[in-house]
């Protein structure tokens, strides 16, 4: 992960003298077949009013020539041979960053220039959180929401409050959200570090929300920062919210989440709203005549298994909270 605080690099005193200082920020941008989407998103990042960053691409094995970057001040690409996956790419540019702290940003996300000057006050003003997201808008739809961070039910199922709510009726303030949205948002570099990262086994999707529930049982927290505002296309890359692709990934990590990082007390509370969610799902799929995405899906699951039950261990383990304090979050907000 980002940075090995207490474990002091070793080199040349002449060396340590040239090197340049370390930024405050590390922006990650993990590519894939961006070339329609990246050189907008680096134009936002140029536009900054808060210039100590550096930015990261990681580049998951593109075919488009989009790997090949002009010069861009404070930028370094990491090339990777093959499509690892967003969840992979962005621990690798983690462990490559420098910052304190670690902006995710997708290559559909443009932010407005205030974006990190915004996100890093709200740091400061707020010492007692960990984590911060962004304020989304659809970029196609500029007067409606693409949410406010992360929330997560108790029966498994994740959504980004306020989505699609008319921009005018959105919130205006900022306030506690149960995670981060990884399309925009902040993470402290040794918070991220200690909680491992994003889990690599799930590619993509859920990535964050798993990451921010780990995050959640010990003990961080994640605030929503209405000034940090991003213009997101959404799913831009994996063909729609409607693809096979998109499905079979959210679907799957939703359940290997649940199984892998959710507190037993709440499994054995809740357990019935899970299995009615599953259920859910089927029948959409089935009467969509889907059934094949559905055997697939399942067969993900039960692949991942395994993994999963022996990684829990160590999630529980971690946990380091009274479980009331994320059971209150995941209650207090209504599902979309």
């Amino acid at each position: 992960m980002a940075g090995n605080p207490g474990r002091p690099e070793r080199m040349d005193a002449g060396l340590m003298q040239n090197r340049p200082p370390s930024p405050l920020v590390s922006v990650i941008i993990v590519n894939y077949n961006g070339k329609d989407l990246l050189p907008a998103c680096l134009s936002s990042l140029s536009k900054q009013t808060f210039s100590d960053f550096e930015i990261i691409v990681v580049d998951n094995g593109s075919a488009d020539g989009s790997d090949s970057l002009p010069e861009f001040p404070g930028l370094r690409v990491l090339k990777l041979k093959k499509n690892t996956g967003f969840a992979h790419a962005c621990n690798r540019g983690a462990e490559a960053a420098r910052g304190k702290w670690l902006a995710m940003l997708n290559t559909d996300a443009f932010p407005e220039p205030g974006w990190l000057a915004s996100l890093l006050h709200a740091a400061k003003k707020y010492p007692e959180y960990d984590f911060f997201t962004s304020h989304q808008i659809l970029r196609d739809h500029p007067d409606l929401l693409d949410g406010t961070g992360d929330m997560l039910a108790v029966n498994g199922r994740a959504w980004r409050p306020e989505r699609l709510l008319p921009l005018a009726e959105g919130t205006n303030r900022d306030d506690e959200v149960f995670g981060a949205c990884a399309a925009a948002c902040l993470y402290r570099a040794d918070s991220f570090g200690r909680a491992g990262g994003f889990d690599e086994d799930f590619f993509c999707y859920y990535e964050d929300v798993d990451l921010s529930l780990r995050l959640r049982l010990m003990g961080y927290r994640c605030m929503h920062v209405c000034s940090a505002i991003v213009y997101h296309i959404s799913s831009a890359t994996s063909g729609g919210e409607e693809s096979d692709f998109f499905l079979y990934h959210v679907c799957r990590n939703l359940t290997l989440t649940y199984i892998k990082s959710m507190p037993g007390i709440l499994i054995r509370k809740y357990i019935l709203s899970h299995i009615r969610l599953h259920y859910d799902i089927a029948l959409h799929l089935i009467q969509h005549r889907r059934r094949k995405l559905l055997v697939k899906i399942w067969a993900g699951i039960g692949k991942g298994l395994p993994r999963v039950l022996a990684k829990r261990k160590k999630v529980q383990r971690e946990s380091t909270v009274c479980v009331a304090e994320p059971e209150h979050i995941m209650l207090s907000c209504k599902e979309q």
